[in-house]
């Protein structure tokens, strides 16, 4: 009896993790990618670099950044420069700063233990003129140098629809 109530206490999240991202297939998704971020801190000279290829330039989009967080994060803000660069061109370029947290103190998006996920807007109707290879690049900006308390950091596009 002892050991049933242990596996539903440590399988029944992961099951429970398996469903919904089997439940969630968004077919206007057309990119979604992460990066972690170093034990020790997201530095100023980290850029964080995500290649696309092949993009319907018919189409238009909304880029979405998802940050995962630990308790240990020290700000309830990030600040960051979002840039997308096309061959050796930026024709993108904005600063950001993301509100993370709840005026109360609570993290913004969902968690599970000490670790939280929020998803949220760079830019949206964003329409990519040119075929060829493209790189969306994130930058932190914060005041601190190392950045701490970060685990990932990811990009997502969906498609809108006409």
């Amino acid at each position: 009896m002892h050991h049933i109530s242990r596996f539903f206490k440590y399988c029944s999240p992961l099951i429970l993790l398996a469903l919904i991202t089997l439940s969630c297939n968004n077919e206007r998704l057309l990119y979604h990618y992460s990066k972690d971020i170093d034990e020790d801190g997201w530095k100023h000279s980290d850029s964080l670099v995500f290649e696309i290829e092949s993009i319907d330039t018919t189409k238009i989009f909304d880029i979405n950044v998802n940050i995962r967080n630990n308790n240990y994060y020290p700000y309830a803000n990030l600040g960051i420069v979002f840039l997308i660069q096309e061959a050796d061109s930026v024709v993108y370029s904005d600063t950001l700063n993301l509100v993370m947290s709840y005026n109360n103190g609570m993290w913004r998006g969902n968690g599970w233990g000490s670790l939280y996920e929020f998803k949220t807007n760079l830019i949206k109707d964003y329409n990519f003129e040119n075929k060829g290879v493209y790189r969306l690049i994130l930058l932190q900006y914060m005041d601190v140098n190392p950045l701490t308390g970060l685990n990932s950091l990811g990009i997502e596009m969906e498609e809108i629809e006409d």
